[in-house]
């Protein structure tokens, strides 16, 4: 089955070719690259065609071993994919869809820092709106970004809630809407992190809907009416949430993961999320 232009191993391929990349080797693809204090990275790349519209975000970072336990026609399986995979989407939109978008590439994101708050807002007031590319399953989650609720549920049907992400940095400070789209990755955090092909085709044509709905509206937001509900430092939550369970069980190759094994550690992992949240 082909679809923009690749079959689903050469999609496959792709994708793990980004989660076994070293963070050096993946910025060496951004036309301007900042190598700040501690080990931590901040690209940028304009789009090749055209002025974009919209600014596309991912971070380089991950937790795990990274290792790509499978690149098939079916999925990809690594703990790389959070957020190698959307590293991909927003290096890739442009060649797939013909959709112009200039990316930001953070790092630091996993452990609470994040370089997107390295980025002036001056500079992201400059789009019509901004998508990062790091959200699991296929139900976008826009944070404070309130505005884009009724876009957003006009194009996807529905939204969902989530904790954190790169452009959680901006939402009190720029006046343009923001969200996260959802990849397909499951199970992030972890060893048995995957995601079908077939998601991530349904992932690609999810954002061209959007972009066709609204990719020339500019979504105005007011940054002085997010709710602040956020009572916790995340660094330090992403320490214990991201440093301390994940690697508890690391299944051996070839396990498949929509097997019993797999419905089992959803059941762990979901334990461990609660326990974040309560804590």
């Amino acid at each position: 089955m082909y679809l923009y232009g690749l079959s689903n191993k050469k999609i496959a391929r792709e994708i793990a070719a980004v989660c076994q990349m070293s963070r050096a080797e993946i910025m060496e693809q951004m036309d301007h690259v900042y190598h700040l204090s501690e080990d931590l990275y901040l690209g940028f790349k304009s789009a090749k065609h055209g002025e974009a519209k919209i600014l596309a975000v991912a971070h380089i970072d991950y937790i795990g071993t990274g290792k790509v336990y499978c690149a098939s026609r079916k999925r990809v399986r690594s703990s790389a994919l959070d957020d190698r995979l959307g590293v991909w989407f927003a290096l890739n939109i442009e060649r797939l869809t013909g959709i112009p978008v200039d990316i930001v590439l953070t790092d630091g994101e996993e452990s609470g820092r994040s370089t997107a708050d390295r980025v002036p807002d001056s500079y992201l007031n400059t789009y019509n709106w901004i998508v990062e590319f790091d959200r699991e399953g296929l139900t976008p989650v826009y944070y404070g970004y309130s505005e884009m609720e009724d876009p957003l549920t006009e194009a996807f049907g529905s939204t969902t809630w989530g904790t954190y992400s790169d452009i959680s940095e901006w939402e009190t400070e720029i006046t343009v809407g923001a969200y996260n789209h959802g990849v397909g990755y499951k199970l992030q955090h972890t060893e048995f992190c995957q995601v079908r092909i077939t998601d991530v085709r349904r992932s690609l044509s999810n954002f061209v809907k959007m972009y066709d709905m609204w990719g020339d509206v500019i979504i105005e937001h007011d940054p002085d009416m997010v709710y602040q509900f956020r009572e916790f430092n995340y660094e330090d939550i992403a320490r214990q949430y991201g440093y301390g369970w994940e690697d508890k069980y690391i299944p051996p190759v070839g396990t498949d993961l929509y097997a019993e094994e797999l419905e089992e550690w959803e059941k762990y992992y979901k334990a461990q999320e609660q326990l974040m949240m309560e804590g």
